[in-house]
């Protein structure tokens, strides 16, 4: 079962009506919407997090920030590359989109490197926390 925008308190809700956790929720999550409590909640519950909009959206523009664009020519790598690499180190599924069949190939083509430990933290400093990027409350809460 999976469920989309559901934060910890609607999983809360499922799992004590069904006994069952889902086994994934896909959120909003990018680099400055990291979602650490979310993500802290899913791994404690066994829940896989899969992120749409991985690389921004909804007005934010990841790809420019400095720290990315730096990684970037430093691994010779594009800044989606870098991007989606952060998702891959922090142990989150993806999702990407795109219609150009280039971007789709270099999207795909993260597996061969790593980021350093640091490099992932200088990332995850782009959080502005949960406001950046509303989800809807799917309960009223």
């Amino acid at each position: 079962m999976g469920t989309s925008n559901f934060k910890p308190t609607h999983l809360e809700r499922i799992i004590a009506a069904t006994g069952v956790a889902p086994d994934v929720n896909q959120i909003q999550l990018s680099p400055v919407v990291a979602r650490e409590s979310a993500r802290a909640y899913h791994a404690e519950h066994g829940i896989v997090t899969q992120s749409w909009s991985p690389i921004g959206g909804q007005g934010t523009d990841v790809l420019r920030e400095r720290v990315v664009v730096e990684l970037a020519e430093r691994y010779g790598r594009t800044p989606a590359q870098i991007v989606l690499r952060w998702h891959m180190e922090l142990g989150l599924v993806t999702v990407p989109k795109s219609s150009n069949l280039e971007r789709l190939r270099q999207n795909l083509d993260i597996f061969d490197f790593s980021l350093a430990a640091q490099d992932v933290a200088a990332i995850s400093a782009l959080d502005r926390g949960d406001a950046a990027g509303a989800d809807s409350d799917l309960f009223g809460h």
